[in-house]
């Protein structure tokens, strides 16, 4: 790897985990509305797309109001992510793997694994711009 290309894996590396951080404080009830509009609004971009385990395309518009309504929702939620890999970069845009578990979900197994794909913009700034997950 290149220095560009560590500080592009190391830069989407901490989003994703800081991401997920908060998705965990905002259904656990940990974050008010400010802190999670603060948190979330600048990093998804304004064409974000999200395909769903079940296959569902889910717009920013969608997903962002679907969050919003799921604050407090599992007091016990957790998430873990692993193994987040750089697949490609080109300056413009950086596409990563990672694999997500999450527990405590309120509708989900118990246990909750999957893999997911990401593809961040990275101009002007490092933003979603697309993810894709899959579970077991």
């Amino acid at each position: 790897m290149t220095n560009d290309t560590q500080a592009i894996h190391h830069a989407a590396e901490q989003e994703i985990r800081r991401f997920h951080e908060v998705l965990v404080a905002w259904f656990t009830g940990d974050m008010d509305q400010d802190a999670f509009d603060q948190s979330i609004d600048a990093v998804v971009h304004p064409d974000f797309h999200w395909v769903s385990p079940s296959g569902q395309d889910v717009t920013r518009q969608d997903i962002l109001e679907g969050l919003k309504s799921g604050h407090g929702s599992n007091p016990d939620f957790k998430i873990t992510v692993d193994d987040v890999r750089l697949v490609a970069s080109d300056g413009n845009l950086a596409v990563l793997s990672y694999v997500e578990s999450q527990t405590g979900a309120r509708n989900a197994p118990p246990e909750n694994t999957g893999k997911s794909t990401v593809i961040f913009a990275l101009q002007p700034r490092l933003q979603w711009l697309y993810l894709h997950e899959c579970y077991r």
